[in-house]
């Protein structure tokens, strides 16, 4: 859904989606990428470090309201 979209269910709840941090769609790869980064077994702790995510961080993404 990712992919297509930029949404998961989650996010079209929350009316947010995923971008790029230059704010463009991110590309098939992109996406993941950042699903793959997901699977790292700290991620979730990662908030305490990085402001959003490790895996947002590594693949270069962010989540905004949109």
């Amino acid at each position: 859904m990712e992919i297509k979209f930029q949404k998961t269910l989650g996010k079209f709840i929350t009316k947010t989606k995923v971008v790029k941090l230059n704010r463009e769609k991110p590309n098939p790869s992109d996406i993941i990428n950042r699903t793959i980064c997901r699977f790292i077994p700290f991620d979730g702790i990662s908030y305490l470090f990085v402001k959003n995510g490790l895996h947002d961080y590594l693949s270069k993404t962010k989540v905004i309201k949109g």
